[in-house]
């Protein structure tokens, strides 16, 4: 018998819903949102799940990563899809997300996303940063100036010669 799991991730806690291949629910848990609780709670089920679901979000790289290096067969999916999917449940819960995830892998009704390396995801935060530090300079000048004109400061633009 197969089995597949699906994982609703919050900050703080994970719900953990397990499927046989037949759509049955044979395993429910919540866990700390950290790979090895998510793992320990796999674990505890007694089940060897064929694939987890996560969706793709701010705490999934890092989940997927550390599930991976543990030996189990995560994939991140598409949450867009994912959401739409889940819309139509009656009574939309953590519980119930993480079951609708599961039933999506189990029949293939997902989307994949590609989880970033650990060198694309340093390159983007680098960028990111430098972005924003660029943007709250830009902030800092324009605040200063304003406030320097109560004075009767009047600051003219530096124009930066770029090579």
């Amino acid at each position: 018998m197969k089995y597949y799991a699906g994982l609703d991730v919050a900050m703080k806690e994970t719900f953990l819903c397990i499927l046989d291949e037949t759509g049955k629910k044979v395993y429910e848990v919540k866990t700390p949102s950290t790979s090895e609780g998510i793992f320990e709670g796999l674990k505890k089920s007694g089940f060897s799940v064929e694939k987890a679901g996560i969706e793709s979000g701010s705490l999934t790289r890092h989940l997927i990563k550390g599930l991976q290096n543990l030996g189990v067969p995560a994939v991140c999916i598409d949450s867009r899809k994912m959401a739409a999917i889940l819309s139509v449940t009656v009574n939309k819960t953590d519980k119930n997300d993480a079951r609708g995830i599961a039933d999506a892998i189990r029949s293939n009704h997902y989307k994949e996303v590609y989880v970033k390396s650990d060198e694309d995801a340093s390159v983007e935060i680098l960028l990111k940063s430098r972005k924003t530090l660029v943007h709250l300079t830009g902030i800092l000048k324009n605040t200063i100036r304003g406030f320097l004109k109560t004075y009767g400061v009047l600051l003219a633009r530096i124009l930066h010669e770029r090579n």
